[in-house]
């Protein structure tokens, strides 16, 4: 069966499975994804994982060869294992190896130790990616779907476990009602969400949505416990703000990769995706508004995780406000002296010590980061006068517990994602899709590629190294009449639109806020894919207004 008909068939068994037999999320995730590694072939999980790292032969002599390299691929390497075009591989396929010595007179050309050497067209693997794709397309589809779930839980885990901790602390303890009393008193009620939004969207810039989604959430729910309306838009401010600063500002993962692969110097892509992604807040920050008097969600009980128990809060004083936004800036901090601890070596070696640069990522790891910061938030919930050790207990049991459902929900979307990744999805859209190779087609091109890719395997991340690997080559092969950094702003505002169940991000807002599925289509999804247009149409604006920057 065809990568696009498995995904068809993914897709309508989630919808029908979630809203209509109203079956629990985690069962019909984990259900679907075993579905779908069972229709996928030994082939094409093999493919999935070595096609996205292998390189090409572009041309060929007898003793000799001219390559493409992927993304991110290195010549670190000298063993290749050797794919001939057009061969479908089966369990007990056996390619030939290959060692390959750069050409020292002649850049981009390599000596080959093989007689004949590889045909035109052949992929080179190496050897060490080759071997694990192995392992991977023997696994059974079962162990497969333990590994995606796994790998989804290794990601965030321990990042849900304790932004659950740290959520009730803060309700409970009173600290979040002191944050939202000051945020109040500066900004005015009005323009609260304006402030989630800026806060948002700054944070999002070193650290990855997730991490800032969860440590804001908090916020958002203590402010609607004090005013008591527009839960919906305090929640979406904090998506709205962070959503494109992920896919579009350095230094995080995406935007720093394809700005590395298309030669876009750093200043230059941090201020167009200030600039592209403010077009695209604009339209988001819009339609929170309509959504929340069209949608009049309340927090529920189910909101799981930080979900208030209000008889458990104290009604004494509550932390002052430096003690409360501890637990809150921390982690931040913690996370950005780890990043730019290197550039803070090199201006001062002798004052900044490397022996503390052990001490320093181990600290700024993102899992110990907010470990601590729970910490933090526990002892100020112990501390409060008329705390009982038995009900703080009871308090931290209890969020645990909600924390571990919407875990497992949130495993179960990465384990279908990881399943849809291994039917090589992201080759068959390529293949199937027609690529315009001028002017604003290229855009668009970038664009829609970008999109399908995010819809079918539901990592934003991912469909933007995937996109950049087939538009790096095309861009390079051709006179742009635009600055490269438009190519980039497209391929980020591609990420963004229509994600749906096989997305982690998805169950994080939809479950931590007590969203349905069909409200989180309602408000997330349909804000992620407005902003992302929104935020596309300015690039393309703007590559034909000031196309050289």
């Amino acid at each position: 069966m065809g990568a696009l008909l498995i995904l068809c068939c993914a897709m309508i068994l989630v919808v029908i499975g979630v809203m209509v037999f109203r079956m629990h999320a985690f069962l019909v995730l984990i259900s679907v994804s075993i579905v779908v590694t069972q229709l996928t072939s030994w082939d094409r999980v093999f493919r999935s994982q070595v096609d996205p790292v292998s390189a090409r032969v572009i041309s060929s002599t007898s003793d000799e060869i001219a390559i493409q390299r992927p993304p991110k691929w290195k010549m670190t390497e000298t063993t290749f294992a050797v794919l001939p075009p057009d061969v479908t591989l089966h369990s007990n396929s056996k390619l030939d190896i290959l060692e390959l010595t750069a050409d020292a007179s002649s850049a981009g050309r390599y000596t080959v130790s093989t007689d004949p050497a590889p045909a035109t067209g052949s992929l080179l693997i190496p050897i060490r990616k080759y071997e694990n794709a192995i392992e991977l397309a023997n696994d059974s589809p079962a162990h497969r779907v333990a590994e995606g779930f796994g790998e989804t839980a290794m990601k965030i885990g321990i990042l849900i476990a304790m932004a659950a901790v740290l959520g009730r602390c803060l309700l409970v303890s009173g600290a979040a009602q002191s944050i939202v009393d000051k945020i109040r008193g500066v900004c005015g009620e009005q323009n609260t969400p304006i402030a989630f939004v800026i806060s948002s969207f700054v944070l999002s810039i070193p650290l990855f949505f997730d991490t800032v989604f969860l440590l804001l959430l908090p916020l958002a729910k203590a402010m609607y416990l004090q005013t008591g309306r527009d839960y919906v838009k305090y929640v979406l401010s904090i998506v709205v703000g962070g959503t494109l600063a992920h896919s579009l500002v350095p230094p995080t993962p995406g935007p720093l990769l394809v700005a590395a692969e298309l030669n876009i110097s750093m200043p230059i892509m941090f201020m167009m995706g200030i600039f592209i992604g403010c077009s695209g807040i604009v339209a988001g920050y819009a339609y929170l508004n309509w959504i929340n008097r069209m949608l009049p969600i309340t927090m529920r009980e189910e909101s799981l995780a930080t979900a208030p128990v209000m008889d458990a809060q104290v009604t004494t004083k509550p932390p002052s406000f430096l003690l409360s936004v501890l637990p809150i800036v921390l982690p931040m901090c913690l996370l950005a002296l780890d990043f730019l601890w290197p550039w803070l070596q090199s201006q001062q070696p002798a004052i900044f010590l490397a022996s503390l640069t052990p001490a320093i990522h181990f600290l700024g790891d993102k899992n110990i980061a907010l470990t601590l910061s729970a910490l933090f938030a526990f002892f100020t919930l112990w501390s409060i006068p008329g705390m009982s050790a038995k009900e703080t207990s009871k308090q931290i049991q209890s969020a645990l517990a909600e924390g571990g459902t919407v875990l497992l929900i949130i495993c179960a979307g990465g384990a279908l994602g990881s399943a849809i990744q291994q039917t090589n999805i992201s080759s068959a859209l390529i293949n199937t899709f027609p690529v315009i190779n001028s002017g604003s087609g290229l855009l668009v091109a970038a664009f829609l590629v970008t999109t399908l890719i995010r819809v079918a395997q539901g990592s934003a991340t991912v469909a933007m190294i995937t996109a950049v690997g087939i538009f790096a080559p095309l861009s390079a092969s051709m006179t742009l009449p635009f600055h490269p950094v438009y190519l980039a702003m497209a391929i980020g505002c591609g990420s963004k639109p229509l994600p749906w169940m096989n997305d982690a991000g998805f169950w994080v807002i939809g479950k931590m806020s007590g969203f349905t599925e069909k409200e989180t289509f309602q408000t997330f999804s349909v804000l992620l894919t407005i902003m992302g247009v929104a935020a596309f149409a300015t690039t393309l604006i703007a590559s034909i207004v000031f196309p050289l920057i």
